[in-house]
């Protein structure tokens, strides 16, 4: 896509997605990483304006390299997730991570802390880690790993394979959130969407 982003338009776009569901298309990062080099900020850019003029929601994960394609996906996004697990390692990261955002010019309505695999007794509480990072803590995803990873093995989605899973709830009550209008039948997008497997 990258490639041939001098004709890129809403039929090239099309042709280069996966269709994961009904509602769901991906795209799929390069197999091998150096082919990533021919996305440039400019050309990530228009890509992402396409997508963003032609789907409802537009997500991206960005891994963890700040590279300048990176850097511009992020100055366009709506908000950010930093997703971390409760451990030193992961919370410096966070600390880190703000700083050069707060350098990028990011305002804290932009950037929202998420913990993943959350649990309550843990050795780290929520209140700890808002007051290390200065950050409020968004939203937390319980631990369930049996489950998540049985969803992922199976290739099968978590509200279809463990439908009362507390994930399942979380990620129902996240979409919810993200939705700015309703769909089919007064559901978020996240029912919707699971509507269809």
């Amino acid at each position: 896509l990258a490639r041939q982003s001098d004709l890129l338009d809403a039929a090239l776009l099309e042709s280069s997605v996966l269709t994961a569901r009904e509602n769901l298309y991906v795209l799929a990062a390069p197999l091998f990483p150096y082919h990533i080099e021919i996305l440039t900020p400019k050309i990530l850019q228009k890509i992402l304006m396409l997508a963003l003029s032609h789907y409802d929601f537009v997500i991206l994960d960005t891994g963890r390299t700040l590279d300048p394609s990176t850097i511009k996906a992020l100055d366009l996004a709506d908000r950010i997730y930093l997703v971390l697990q409760l451990a030193l390692p992961a919370i410096q990261n966070v600390k880190r991570i703000e700083t050069v955002f707060e350098g990028l010019g990011y305002g804290q309505t932009k950037l929202h802390v998420v913990v993943n695999r959350y649990e309550k007794n843990g050795t780290i509480a929520l209140d700890e880690l808002e007051r290390v990072t200065q950050s409020k803590v968004a939203r937390t995803v319980p631990a369930s790993y049996e489950s998540v990873m049985a969803s992922i093995n199976q290739g099968v989605p978590l509200p279809i394979l463990s439908p009362h899973d507390p994930v399942t709830h979380v990620l129902q009550a996240w979409a919810n959130d993200l939705t700015p209008v309703t769909l089919k039948h007064k559901k978020g997008w996240f029912a919707a969407l699971t509507d269809s497997f």
